[in-house]
């Protein structure tokens, strides 16, 4: 099990997965509550090993600011992981060390002034005399006569060990089911090899360049929608992979090559609008197959990454 910033960085591996990825953001509200969680959840992160990694201090004034900050970055990461989780759809089992944590952030820097309870309300104190960077005593008032305070060391540098351990587990399940989404996902389309769509695109193309130069440009029409067939297919499989519109710029790739195609039926069409001659034909074909080639290279690279789990 790695650390929560290592956790952290893998779950926004998987996230930005393109397929993972184009589902997520269809609903933006959640996609920029996940995207604000993840970088919480790392921004906290960096302040609490800065937070350990910084000498012991004296100055009293500096000592309220780490006391303050660091239960804070607390707080906030678990926010950030709660909010996360609730992004993903994934269910969060309650967890007391956790809550704990958040109680005596609320009773000491929180709402220390007038805690409000269920059962009572109380006011609290930090001793000052007490305090270091690594913790400090809390002192509680409540409504008890026979016991007016209660006295208890918040050792901040244990809440931190507390809370890491907690969130890596909590952290690795979330990975571990993003592994498995992905997984069951490939799984579905594995058997189904997109690079089998341009298995007579290469004798196709060859047509399309020669209908350039032939005086019977029905061979250039016919095969012109052949190949516009198989691009409105490959565009079709990607999108029920989900891959679409983001993967690689292909989106743009697509709409370039669509105008192209475009262009040449007009000029297969003979029709009187086409500002084509034979030559400009000829460049547009040969950009057509190169472009279908790059398509071509892509599906099999997408063939190759659902070959294998993650």
């Amino acid at each position: 099990m790695g650390d929560v910033a290592t956790l952290e960085g893998k779950i926004r591996d998987l996230i930005n997965n393109q397929n993972k990825q184009n589902i997520l953001i269809k609903d933006t509200k959640l996609w920029h509550q996940l995207c604000s969680s993840l970088d919480v959840i790392g921004d906290t992160e960096i302040a609490i090993e800065s937070y350990l990694s910084c000498d012991d201090i004296s100055d009293k004034g500096l000592i309220y600011i780490f006391i303050y900050g660091i239960l804070q970055c607390l707080f906030l990461q678990q926010d950030a992981i709660k909010h996360m989780t609730e992004s993903l759809k994934i269910l969060r089992e309650k967890n007391d060390k956790l809550g704990k944590i958040r109680h005596i952030r609320n009773d000491s820097i929180g709402h220390p002034t007038k805690r409000d309870k269920n059962v009572e309300t109380t006011s609290n104190f930090i001793e000052r005399m007490s305090m270091s960077k690594n913790g400090f005593i809390l002192m509680i008032a409540g409504n008890d006569e026979n016991e007016l305070y209660k006295r208890e060391y918040i050792d901040i540098t244990e809440l931190i060990k507390i809370q890491r351990e907690c969130h890596k587990v909590i952290l690795q399940r979330i990975y571990n089911k993003l592994i498995e989404e992905q997984n069951m996902h490939k799984a579905k389309f594995r058997a189904e090899k997109l690079v089998d769509i341009f298995s007579k695109s290469d004798y196709i193309k060859q047509k399309v360049i020669e209908g350039c130069s032939s005086s019977d440009k029905r061979i250039g029409l016919t095969h012109i929608e052949m190949i516009d067939d198989i691009i409105k297919k490959f565009e079709a499989f990607l999108k029920k992979r989900n891959i679409l519109p983001f993967y690689m710029n292909i989106e743009y790739e697509m709409k370039i090559i669509k105008y192209t195609i475009d262009e040449l039926k007009v000029f297969f069409s003979d029709n009187d609008t086409c500002y084509l001659n034979n030559n400009s034909a000829y460049i547009f074909a040969n950009y057509l197959n190169n472009k279908c080639e790059d398509m071509k290279n892509i599906a099999h690279e997408i063939d190759e990454d659902y070959e294998k789990d993650l």
